[in-house]
């Protein structure tokens, strides 16, 4: 094979190299406009048993309640541009009404008065006038009854809409401490602990509370 044609392939790889990286590097910087919503598993806090189920009465905010527990969901930016005008509808089940629902931690300023959280029928909307790019909100919330997750969605313009079922940020301090006390008392095995994201936010509490 002569060096013309070496030269020319090495050239014709070169300019293909070129367009490719061009390509990918344009992609990552197209601008787009994503919006995922996090709704996290229920952490039972309380449950009466059936053992005792007929002769005990719990009440929560005057709603009877055989077992509450706690969820979170999350709202976040994970496009490159700002997103306007979002609302949220948060659907309960109906054995698993939705009581408190509030906001737990924004990674961004967020005034009073800037989210707001209304009543619609059985259900409620969060809303929020704008979210800039990585904006994350989280909020918490509590349900009686079958203790199911609420049903999260939204409906946006020219928006790529994702909704994740998956721990968002906390593990209930309860189990975490049994476990974490327990398994640290074994070398090595905290450290594998804090590799696991629930427990490496119980950690990081942990230290801001002492």
């Amino acid at each position: 094979m002569s060096a013309e044609v070496i030269n020319g392939l090495f050239a014709l790889g070169g300019a293909l190299i070129g367009v490719i990286g061009s390509w990918i590097v344009a992609r990552n910087l197209r601008e787009t406009r994503r919006l995922t919503l996090f709704v996290s598993p229920i952490a039972k806090l309380l449950d009466v048993s059936d053992l005792v189920r007929s002769d005990v009465s719990v009440l929560y905010k005057n709603a009877p309640a055989e077992a509450i527990g706690a969820g979170e969901l999350a709202v976040q930016n994970t496009g490159s541009k700002a997103i306007e005008d979002i609302e949220v509808l948060v659907q309960p089940d109906d054995d698993s009404p939705v009581f408190d629902l509030e906001i737990r931690s924004a990674n961004f300023p967020c005034e009073e008065g800037f989210i707001t959280i209304s009543a619609a029928g059985s259900s409620q909307l969060i809303s929020i006038p704008f979210l800039n790019q990585s904006d994350r909100l989280v909020l918490e919330y509590r349900v009686l009854g079958a203790l199911s997750p609420a049903e999260v969605s939204t409906r946006l313009k020219d928006v790529d809409v994702t909704v994740r079922q998956e721990m968002i940020s906390w593990l209930p301090d309860i189990y975490a401490e049994v476990i974490a006390d327990t398994f640290s008392q074994i070398p090595g095995l905290k450290l594998a602990l804090s590799f696991s994201r629930p427990f490496r936010l119980y950690f990081e509490s942990k230290r801001m509370r002492t």
